[in-house]
């Protein structure tokens, strides 16, 4: 008996298994349940019956084809479509039930539904089709839901995809901060406000924004280091520009609600480096009829592209404090740069005077143009010196004297020599030798003009000449008059 009973609940527990089993694969056909809406009118249609949202399993989704059958049998995967009708009709589609199929209120999720059909199927089936008035009549609220849904469908003209996110970034110069300007804008052109955005910049910290009534947003990088920089921007929570889509074995096709995408943007920004440029002249005094020589130095520059270097000679300057490369320059001349290097300089022979150079190095894209000014420099001159005698005859014991004149001196002030030399038997004799020499003076010279120089007692008879001599210094080269010179010749008797 109890082997009897055995068999018996074997026997039941396999045909509850059965149905149970039977159950689950029919409940696909039934496993639609209705979400948020309106009853309506039942039509044997995926339209009749309901107008809203529906639920499969966990998922929000809306029925896309009202003249298709109620949706029956097992669900197939989701699929996406990018055009149901048409791209423009299937993105602003995608848009409506991004932004507005999952919010939980009957009216609007009727909306969702009739804005749907509007889009995609058209013709009675629009806000304000025969089809849609006859549907919504029952629900009470045709006015309302037709009003919603109509709000959507211009809306989406306005603010559907497919989006366009703009990325740029600022060139600063090394020390200065960086900054990224996202932008993002609808198919027809319209910001997109309030979403977020996450904006990283390579070295630095990432920084989170929302874009504002724009469609942009801006974020300030301190002081980033010179050269490339890798620049990522991620814009989250941004409508669906397509619908994604499951399809039962028989009947309408849904469309899932929500599914918002991130928009991602990758760019290389630039902080361009500030070459050092150092300028030195080959000497800090020519003489005349030298030319000018240099050479000028590059640090601190990134890549190897050739640039140009344009070179300039500034002066003559009178003295240090006019010396400016703002004035007309003198010389001109352009050398190529490629990377960290030096160039030589060279000017022809400028006149006396005080110079500087400036180097104006043009920018590429990784480095700033910058301009220098220095290696001072100056070109000596020769000034002109004339020694004469006071008076073509003295005597004995008398104490004459010379007056210097000088000319083409320029913020002089040294000590000159004046010699006197003699006596000679005749004039035609007179000569600048160290055994002839009678005296040595020294006096002062400060600007061009005449300077006297003190009486020397002379006690013997014969013919005597005088000679100076103008130590040189950084603007002038020394020079010494001309010996036994007719106007620095007299004659003591």
């Amino acid at each position: 008996m109890s082997h009897s009973h055995t068999r018996s609940r074997r026997l039941w527990a396999t045909v509850v298994a059965s149905l149970v089993l039977a159950a689950l694969v029919v409940a696909p056909a039934n496993a639609e349940p209705r979400w948020v809406g309106y009853a309506t009118t039942q039509t044997g249609t995926a339209a009749g019956g309901w107008v809203g949202g529906h639920k499969v399993g966990a998922l929000v989704v809306y029925r896309i084809a009202p003249g298709a059958a109620r949706p029956s049998g097992a669900w197939g995967p989701v699929r996406e479509a990018s055009r149901i009708r048409s791209r423009s009709a299937t993105a602003r589609a995608g848009w409506i039930v991004s932004k507005f199929g999952r919010y939980r209120d009957r009216t609007q999720a009727a909306a969702v539904q009739v804005a749907l059909h509007h889009l995609l199927v058209g013709r009675s089936w629009r806000v304000g089709g025969a089809s849609t008035r006859r549907r919504l009549a029952r629900t009470g609220h045709s006015a309302a839901i037709r009003y919603l849904a109509l709000t959507m469908v211009k809306q989406s003209a306005r603010y559907a995809g497919p989006y366009r996110l703009a990325v740029s970034t600022s060139t600063p110069t090394v020390g200065a901060s960086a900054r990224v300007r996202v932008q993002i804008r609808s198919r027809a052109g319209k910001p997109i406000k309030k979403l977020p955005v996450a904006i990283s910049y390579a070295g630095s910290s990432t920084s989170r924004r929302i874009t504002d009534a724009t469609g942009t947003a801006v974020a300030t990088f301190a002081r980033p280091g010179a050269g490339e920089h890798d620049v990522t921007v991620a814009v989250a929570k941004v409508p669906a520009t397509i619908l994604r889509l499951r399809k039962p074995a028989r009947g309408s096709r849904v469309a899932l609600a929500g599914g918002k995408t991130v928009m991602t943007r990758n760019r290389t920004a630039v902080v361009r480096a500030l070459p050092h440029v150092a300028i030195k002249s080959d000497k800090t005094v020519f003489d005349p009829g030298a030319p000018l020589r240099g050479r000028f130095t590059v640090t601190k520059s990134l890549g190897t592209f050739s640039r140009s270097a344009e070179v300039t000679l500034h002066g003559p300057f009178t003295n240090w404090s006019q010396a400016s490369c703002a004035t007309r320059p003198r010389a001109r001349v352009i050398r190529p740069v490629v990377g960290n290097t030096w160039k030589y300089l060279a000017a022809a022979t400028p006149p006396r005077g005080l110079y500087v150079w400036k180097v104006r190095l043009s920018g590429d894209r990784l480095n700033a143009p910058v301009t220098a000014c220095g290696g001072a420099t100056s070109v000596r001159g020769t000034p002109i010196a004339v020694v004469k005698a006071l008076r073509s005859r003295y005597r004995v014991g008398a104490r004459p004297a010379a007056d210097l004149v000088t000319r083409k001196l320029y913020h002089y002030n040294e000590v000159a020599t004046v010699r006197l030399y003699g006596p000679f038997a005749a004039r035609d004799r007179v000569a600048c030798g160290v055994r002839k020499e009678v005296h040595a003076i020294q006096v002062r010279v400060t600007a061009n003009g005449t300077v006297r120089s003190p009486g020397v007692r002379v006690t013997a008879r014969g013919w005597y000449g005088w000679r100076a001599t103008l130590p040189g210094d950084a603007r002038h080269l020394s020079v010494r008059t001309a010996c036994a010179a007719p106007s620095s010749i007299f004659e003591v008797r």
